[in-house]
């Protein structure tokens, strides 16, 4: 098993991004990136990560404002809609990620059992039907695209796990779930009724 963890770099008027921040707790454990609030940029360091890594799981983690503990994220659309400019003050409104691309694309790592495996840490978490439409969702779309175009013995799973403001939950419980959550990315999925997790 060879996992590729990915965060980003701060955005919106921040200094710290805590997805970057876990990164680099994980570096010299699994490969890791930290990649930029770029939309276009995205396009290029996606294909170039996976041919450079040869992953097999793929777990990105981005932060929201929004989250109030680790949010695994199912979903991925094929919209980029954005509430502010990204870093290189791009702000693209009701396009496409990928032209020609399905409207949607499902995460392929377990979340049900990683969902479980955070429960079971005691570490605040949820399920999440979509990852929005900012730069957060266009890196799962476009992971999943390219991950689609590697033969199948070959195709890494991804996913991507959304994160809260460390003043929300501390930098080392948001350590404490990744980690667990990690530790089941090659489980099979549980195809049980999400409240029956709880």
């Amino acid at each position: 098993m060879h996992i590729l963890v990915t965060g980003f770099e701060p955005f919106g008027g921040d200094d710290v991004n805590p997805s970057a921040e876990l990164v680099a707790r994980l570096r010299g454990e699994v490969a890791t990136a930290v990649l930029p609030v770029e939309f276009e940029a995205l396009r290029e360091l996606v294909p170039a990560l996976l041919a450079e890594h040869h992953p097999s799981h793929v777990v990105c983690l981005g932060l929201s404002g929004r989250a109030t503990g680790l949010t695994l994220e199912r979903v991925a659309l094929n919209l980029a809609d954005a509430r502010i400019p990204d870093n290189a003050g791009h702000q693209p409104i009701d396009q496409s990620i990928v032209p020609d691309g399905p409207a949607a694309r499902f995460v392929t790592l377990p979340v049900k059992a990683m969902f479980k495996s955070l429960l079971e840490t005691s570490i605040p978490a949820e399920l999440s039907l979509s990852a929005g439409s900012y730069v957060c969702n266009a890196l799962l779309y476009l992971m999943l695209h390219e991950a689609d175009r590697i033969p199948a013995q070959r195709s890494p799973r991804c996913g991507f796990i959304h994160v809260p403001p460390a003043g929300v939950l501390g930098l080392d419980s948001q350590e404490r779930g990744l980690r667990a959550a990690l530790r089941q990315v090659g489980a099979p999925e549980m195809h049980v009724a999400e409240g029956a997790l709880d």
